[in-house]
């Protein structure tokens, strides 16, 4: 996309007050004339202005993110971090042999680093708390399918006391995380915050796939 840019921005204007009849005065010409000339002017190098400017797909894909979080939650729950930060971070492969802790350290690498987006299903393009759970255990070959309702559907409700690291915390109809074994919910939380590492509220289930 080639950029031209040709910019005059006028600083300190004083207003000139005039009636709604009056016609311009030489004297008000002169001395609009003479403000526009002490205006500041930017000049570009043709270098510059002929520069092509291309944008990641990441960004791109994340101004467009924004538009739509913009429309649907306001300009208050904008993602924290930069949806290019999650589509360039280095992620350690999962353990395969590791169970339910290698499930909570793998789920962990992505705590501050990948934005909530409605819709996003990986880290270039943001996670809701459905599509983190879905993502984080298809690495371990559990495939998991629709929203958090049907997502606890597919396992069993165990008692808390029987929960270990990498089942599942729900919160019925509401939200779905991982439980990291000590109290705490790995999850996508809500628009305008990152997959947050914190401490488990209220009475949730917890579910065993």
């Amino acid at each position: 996309m080639a950029v031209a840019i040709g910019l005059a921005a006028t600083m300190a204007i004083p207003a000139v007050s005039a009636s709604a009849t009056a016609s311009p005065t030489a004297a008000s010409k002169a001395q609009v004339s003479a403000l526009i000339q002490k205006s500041q002017h930017l000049t570009v190098s043709s270098a510059v202005s002929g520069a092509d400017v291309s944008r990641d797909g990441s960004n791109v894909l994340y101004a467009a993110a924004l538009q739509v979080a913009e429309g649907v939650y306001g300009a208050t729950a904008l993602p924290a971090t930069p949806l290019s930060i999650g589509a360039h971070m280095v992620i350690n492969p999962p353990d395969l042999d590791g169970g339910g802790d290698a499930v909570v350290q793998y789920a962990l690498q992505f705590v501050g680093m990948v934005p909530y987006i409605m819709g996003g299903n990986s880290p270039s393009t943001g996670f809701s708390c459905d599509t983190f759970v879905r993502y984080v255990y298809a690495q371990f070959g559990v495939q998991l399918r629709g929203n958090a309702i049907a997502e606890a559907s597919q396992g069993t409700v165990i008692p808390e006391s029987q929960a270990v690291e990498g089942d599942l915390v729900y919160y019925p109809h509401e939200h779905i995380g991982f439980y990291d074994g000590h109290g705490g919910i790995i999850d996508a939380p809500k628009p305008g915050k990152d997959v947050s590492h914190r401490a488990i509220w209220g009475n949730p289930e917890f579910i065993r796939i």
